[in-house]
């Protein structure tokens, strides 16, 4: 059964990586993974973060499976955030995932449960 796998191609976007490397020129901002980098090419943890996650840890009492959706108050803060009042609450439906490129999968597989024919 194994013997059945094929090496995954390389992810165009993680090959922007190495071209952003390869560039030569000085005064180029990486922007090609989303992910912020400082002059010396590190992703450092910003301060607000490490705020965030230090309060979660205090906070949080449990590691339980949030459901499906994602956390209800996650998802209803983002919404407030991101839409304000502009869109009726009852119009709107929201999904938490693991990132943005999951968000992007998961958007194209609910396309395809909806229009398995559509290209």
């Amino acid at each position: 059964m194994l013997d059945k796998f094929q090496p995954a191609k390389a992810d165009p976007i993680l090959g922007l990586g190495k071209l952003f490397q390869a560039d030569p020129r000085d005064y180029k901002i990486d922007l090609g993974v989303g992910v912020y980098k400082d002059a010396s090419g590190n992703t450092p943890i910003v301060r607000a973060v490490k705020q965030a996650e230090t309060i979660l840890h205090q906070t949080q009492t449990s590691k339980t499976y949030v459901a499906l959706a994602g956390s209800e108050l996650f998802r209803d803060e983002m919404r407030k955030l991101v839409l304000a009042n502009s869109v009726a609450v009852e119009r709107v439906a929201t999904l938490q995932t693991p990132g943005g490129t999951g968000a992007i999968r998961q958007v194209f597989e609910t396309m395809k449960m909806l229009n398995p024919a559509g290209t």
